[in-house]
Formats: C-alpha cells, sequence, structure tokens
C-alpha cells in the first residue's frame, strides 16, 4: 500500500509513526507547506507525548527523507492537489483541515483509483467512521473518500457505543472544551 499524506502536524505526524513503521504499509510521500524537512524530522523524531523515536530518520535531499532505508518524497506545496500525483499511490491521507483540499481530493478521487481518507469531518464523505462505534459498516467497493471524526466524538463513541448496546440511550447531550 502506498501512501501520501498531506498534513504533518499533530495528526500527521501521528498516523506518520505507525505508517513508517508498518511493514505492510509504504510512505511514499509527505506535504506541509508550513514545515521544513529539518523541523519534520525534529518533531518527528521528538515528541513530547510518544516520546523520542528510535529509528534512523535523516533528510537526504532538499525534498527527500531517508527513514531507515526507506525514501520518502517531502513537499512543501500550499496546495498539494495542483500538483500532479504519481499513479501508483493506494491511498491519500489528508490531515490538513482544510476544507478546500477536500473537496479537490473529491474530484480526484473520482478520476484515479485509490482511496482516501480525511481526518476529521468532511459532509461530503462517502462515510464517516469512528472507530470502535462503526468501522464495520466500511464497505472498499463503494467508499473511497472516508472521513473520521473529530476528536471529542473518537474518544466518547466507543464509550457510548458500548452503553448503548448494553442499555439503549434514548437522548444525551455532550459538552467539550478545548
Amino acid at each position: 500500500m502506498k501512501i501520501l499524506i498531506n498534513g504533518a502536524g499533530r495528526i500527521g505526524r501521528c498516523l506518520i509513526r505507525k505508517i513508517i513503521l508498518d511493514e505492510n504499509l509504504e510512505l511514499t510521500h509527505i506535504n506541509d507547506p508550513y514545515l521544513t524537512p529539518e523541523s519534520f524530522c525534529y518533531l518527528l523524531k521528538y515528541d513530547s507525548i510518544y516520546g523520542s523515536l528510535k529509528n534512523k530518520i535523516r533528510i537526504l535531499k532538499k525534498n527527500q527523507i531517508i527513514f531507515e532505508k526507506k525514501k520518502i518524497i517531502f513537499t512543501r506545496h500550499k496546495n498539494l492537489y495542483d500538483n500532479k500525483l504519481s499513479k501508483d499511490l493506494n491511498i491519500i491521507i489528508d490531515s490538513s483541515g482544510i476544507k478546500k483540499n477536500h473537496d479537490q481530493l473529491k474530484k480526484i478521487i473520482n478520476k484515479n483509483n485509490f482511496k482516501a481518507l480525511i481526518t476529521h469531518v468532511y459532509e461530503k464523505s462517502d462515510i464517516q467512521i469512528v472507530f470502535g462505534v462503526n468501522e464495520n459498516k466500511y464497505n472498499h467497493k463503494k467508499h473511497n473518500l472516508i472521513s473520521t471524526s473529530i476528536c471529542d466524538a473518537v474518544a466518547i463513541g466507543p464509550i457510548l457505543n458500548m452503553i448503548n448496546n448494553m442499555f439503549k440511550i434514548n437522548n444525551g447531550s455532550i459538552l467539550t472544551l478545548h
């Protein structure tokens, strides 16, 4: 599975850490207009929450990072989707949070043969998934643009799902503060 990640902020870096350590996945491209390759490598390697990454990561060229022996293209496009994307991509993960990007991503998916995941609510997605609640509803044949949920729903969703399965919730209200 060849993966591109657009947006290497907090969520993007968390996903990158998981992907680069999985032997079945190949991260081929990272795009973030606000990070230099140097700052990205530093933030990925020294995370205050997830700890230091033990693996070697270094910059090969201004647009290429080496993680262990894997080459990853690193770009800084403000709008990645205005550029030509590799045809051998299987998955695009957009963790940029920019709605305009997601509208363009929907058009690209319709032209190409790959899946996309948006890491927050997007009203034009084929399905919205909250893991621990409804991931079993995903159908790979008809769901190409998948959105996950905001952090509050991801945190409370599985718990409410379990309570609902046991006792049937009639209604409720949740207040969150950031």
